[in-house]
């Protein structure tokens, strides 16, 4: 743009002109990127685990886990030891050991 603006106007600077808009036509235009994931506050997973089975693999400490069969139990996980999680009930504070089978993360 420099050029069109201290140039005179002649058939040699229209050329030139010519030439950068057809490369410009033929360059590629840039894919923006997605957004990156955000890792959930609960689980520390991309994506969230949120529902999906407490696993040896998958323990995060101090995540809020409930039981599957939806019968109330759950609180803050203390630790895994083996297959047996320790968490804290979030309601009267009190440690409980179960099988880490028996629960899912509660993210949301």
């Amino acid at each position: 743009l420099e050029m069109c603006n201290n140039a005179e106007v002649g058939e040699e600077n229209s050329m030139t002109l010519h030439r950068l808009l057809a490369r410009a036509s033929r360059a590629k235009p840039k894919q923006a990127r997605p957004p990156p994931a955000l890792v959930c506050n609960n689980c520390k997973h991309v994506p969230c685990l949120d529902g999906q089975k407490l696993t040896e693999g998958n323990f995060v400490a101090d995540s809020r886990i409930c039981d599957i069969s939806f019968r109330g139990v759950g609180g803050k996980t203390v630790k895994l030891d083996g297959s047996q999680v320790t968490f804290v009930d979030e309601r009267y504070q009190i440690r409980h050991q179960f099988s880490i089978h028996q629960f899912k993360f509660c993210c949301e």
